[in-house]
């Protein structure tokens, strides 16, 4: 099973931005895609029977457009997400650290034990 392991916030946050800049490339191809279908619909220059099959071609390839839009929104809203909660994650943990580390100070004179000598 593949894991993403977050190593360097500040890298992932950076692919994060790659992928999200490339989503908008797509986003922006796709709408020039719909544009160029309704370009090339029947027009006074272009008509019958091969404009109306290429026409129904983009329109069917066109389809796809809103579930790629979609799933690479959806998954960079995950990235960010997951982001967002591993650096939440490890506060927590340092913050908990933190908390505990006095206890564990074994030079330290909050502890709550103390020894009683009572054979004196």
């Amino acid at each position: 099973m593949n894991q993403v392991t977050i190593k360097e916030t500040e890298e992932f946050r950076e692919i994060i931005n790659i992928i999200e800049k490339s989503y908008h490339k797509i986003m922006d191809i796709c709408d020039h895609q719909r544009k160029n279908a309704e370009e090339i619909n029947e027009t006074d220059t272009w008509t019958g029977e091969a404009a109306r099959a290429m026409y129904e071609y983009y329109t069917i390839l066109n389809s796809n457009y809103d579930h790629i839009e979609y799933s690479l929104d959806l998954y960079i809203q995950f990235m960010r997400k997951s982001l967002e909660d591993y650096i939440r994650l490890n506060e927590e943990f340092n913050r908990n650290i933190d908390d505990i580390s006095e206890s564990l100070d074994v030079n330290s004179n909050s502890g709550h034990f103390e020894y009683v000598d009572d054979k004196q």
